[in-house]
């Protein structure tokens, strides 16, 4: 697992972590499977991003992402967690935390976007995000899904009718400030990010599994890229690898060998 945001919405930039004297974890096979670390971030300068253009999902007509976050103080300010730009439009998908607790994700324009409930979020805690788009949903408010703690946290929709992942996709950034909308880099851990290219309704609570990160590789859905503290390596900075070989590294910027931690979901 891996990271700790600031409320902020931002690029990210990542680079892989590994402890002296501690071998990689694997991110199949249930029996070496471990969720023992995560990322934090201080909310000043960290932040994480792809060594290249993420372009990996572009095109796809279901995407799942995944990942658990903590935020020491929701409130303190809005959290920018997950970023893809676009070379086109404003970004192909963002994801951020306003400081009311309330999720937000847009995907092409900030005109398409769908939140959850106030509160969803809460000081301190672990909690598991899931977003759901699936292309070939007809009902355009229907077509992407929030769902936090295993449970769709529903409150408002205006969607377009977009029926594929958008191209042109760029970098991936993770906590890093969006620049004229005065998000700044967030403060706040990130642990176990994937994405899917398949799955159902289902999927994010086999995920939340009562509140404790499972091997992911042993759900009914696996997903298409993964990315894992315990895999990480350090070198200056962290560099992440996909565990499934599909996309691109996570590079991060302005992090120490300590942002690894040993705090997790349990």
């Amino acid at each position: 697992g891996w990271g700790k945001f600031q409320n902020t919405i931002g690029a990210a930039s990542v680079y892989a972590v590994s402890y002296a004297g501690e071998t990689a974890l694997s991110a199949s096979g249930g029996g070496s499977f471990a969720d023992t670390t995560s990322f934090s971030f201080d909310g000043v300068d960290e932040r994480f991003q792809s060594s290249s253009n993420f372009t990996c999902l572009d095109g796809e007509g279901y995407v799942g992402v995944s990942f658990w976050v903590k935020i020491p103080d929701v409130s303190a300010e809005a959290s920018n967690i997950l970023e893809i730009d676009n070379s086109v439009s404003s970004s192909s998908l963002l994801f951020f935390i306003r400081t009311s607790g309330q999720c937000e994700v847009t995907m092409n324009t900030g005109g398409s976007f769908v939140r959850s409930n106030t509160g969803a979020i809460t000081d301190n805690t672990w909690h598991h995000v899931f977003l759901r788009y699936d292309g070939s949903i007809s009902n355009r408010f229907d077509k992407m899904r929030i769902f936090v703690d295993g449970s769709l946290n529903h409150l408002v929709s205006n969607f377009s009718n977009i029926n594929s992942f958008p191209s042109n996709s760029t970098d991936l950034k993770l906590a890093n400030a969006l620049g004229t909308q005065h998000f700044r880099h967030a403060n706040c851990f990130i642990n176990e990010l994937a994405f899917y290219t398949s799955g159902d309704d289902t999927l994010p609570n086999e995920i939340y599994n009562n509140g404790t990160a499972n091997n992911l590789d042993d759900n009914t859905f696996t997903p298409f890229a993964w990315y894992r503290s315990e895999n990480a390596t350090y070198s200056g900075g962290w560099t992440m690898t996909d565990a499934k070989s599909n996309c691109s590294d996570l590079v991060s910027a302005n992090m120490e060998e300590a942002d690894r931690v040993e705090d997790v979901p349990s």
